[in-house]
């Protein structure tokens, strides 16, 4: 996906996949929320990794440590990725770190599993099923 940014006259671009699964969350986000990994390059930001929930709210404290989601590709080990809200105080998209090493394992990856932390749910759980690399 492509968007032109007429201020400074580039293009900025996203590349993204949607979770495999669903899960539940408690009042007011009854029904099925997916996971959605994208890959932002622009002008203006830079190349940033992030995650967005359709429903629900990502959660993580600073003072203890848990601003991280785990993530494990293919059959490897758990990675913890530290994360940043974003600027905007959206809770429902965080920004991820290490954003070359993330998408070099994008580029690879068939299989993607993420646990994040959510608002007054704890962990969830998402599997992604990569068809062909993510570019």
């Amino acid at each position: 996906m492509t968007s032109k940014d007429e201020m400074r006259g580039s293009v900025d671009s996203i590349a993204y996949i949607e979770s495999d699964n669903e899960v539940e969350f408690e009042f007011p986000y009854n029904g099925g929320a997916t996971l959605r990994i994208a890959v932002r390059k622009s002008q203006r930001f830079g190349t940033n990794v992030y995650l967005s929930i359709s429903d629900g709210q990502f959660i993580g404290n600073a003072f203890d440590g848990s601003t991280y989601v785990t993530i494990k590709f293919e059959d490897g080990p758990l990675q913890k990725y530290y994360f940043d809200d974003a600027a905007d105080g959206s809770t429902d998209v965080i920004f991820l770190r290490k954003e070359k090493e993330l998408i070099a394992k994008f580029k690879t990856a068939k299989k993607i599993m993420i646990e994040a932390p959510f608002f007054d749910s704890g962990s969830k759980q998402f599997t992604f099923t990569v068809g062909k690399p993510l570019e």
